[in-house]
């Protein structure tokens, strides 16, 4: 169950850092939506297509991110791994 609250979070930190504003609970309970319903195959997958949806400037590519965004979303891979092994 753990593994389930730090995978969400580390979703609402990735968005959070890129929206640079605090999330609303209405804010995460969309972001839960959007991963809920997205058909991708992975939870990595879902994950991302719900930070896209939330944020659609999208994310930059990986040889132009800044070292705290590249942090944040290797943070959400591995939330998301961990989380689909469980």
């Amino acid at each position: 169950m753990l593994s389930k609250e730090s995978f969400r979070e580390s979703i609402y930190d990735l968005v959070q850092y890129l929206t640079k504003y605090e999330l609303s609970n209405t804010a995460k309970k969309l972001i839960l939506h959007y991963y809920n319903s997205s058909r991708a195959d992975s939870a990595r997958m879902k994950a991302l297509e719900a930070v896209e949806k939330y944020f659609p400037e999208s994310i930059p590519a990986e040889d132009e991110m800044p070292a705290e965004l590249k942090r944040l979303l290797d943070d959400m891979f591995r939330e998301a791994d961990a989380w689909e092994k469980e």
